[in-house]
């Protein structure tokens, strides 16, 4: 069953759009494809606790936690400083239903 990792980006912090959306998300999309991600969406939310919302989408939780659990991991997560002080709040999940 498809699974959803949200990333939840508070609002306050300075988050570099740019770098994220040029630079990070086309390297979490080459090291965690090969897990099972098959796409993302990136949402500004125009008022609310939250500056950016990521959502990737995986093939399974099971792959969304091996993606996790790898070296590559490390790269990803040691870029977030590239672009932000913010600590994102992350919410994994089966996909239940799409329309």
């Amino acid at each position: 069953m498809p699974a959803t990792a949200t990333i939840l980006y508070p609002a306050g912090p300075s988050l570099n759009l740019d770098y994220y959306l040029t630079s990070h998300m086309p390297m979490v999309t080459k090291l965690w494809g090969e897990f099972g991600l098959t796409g993302y969406t990136v949402s500004k939310p125009t008022d609310g606790p939250y500056q950016l919302i990521c959502a990737l989408t995986f093939n399974s939780i099971e792959e969304f936690q091996k993606a996790a659990g790898s070296p590559a991991a490390k790269t990803v997560m040691g870029d977030i400083t590239n672009y932000t002080t913010a600590e994102a709040v992350i919410s994994l999940g089966e996909v239940v239903a799409t329309g």
